[in-house]
């Protein structure tokens, strides 16, 4: 099952990457075409976590 995505792409606050996570109406992490909420997270390319973005799908 995958329930993440990651996005090889500058980001908009300056990131390297961004991984995109998938979670369903109870905040379990589920498939994409499963998912309720997403969290776009952006990182640096040292890994480090920049900038987290919510929403509902």
């Amino acid at each position: 099952m995958i329930t993440s995505e990651r996005i090889n792409e500058p980001t908009p606050n300056g990131g390297a990457y961004s991984v995109a996570y998938y979670y369903d109406a109870h905040h379990m992490p589920c498939e994409k075409s499963k998912a309720r909420r997403v969290e776009i997270v952006e990182y640096s390319k040292q890994g480090e976590r920049i900038c987290s973005t919510y929403g509902f799908v």
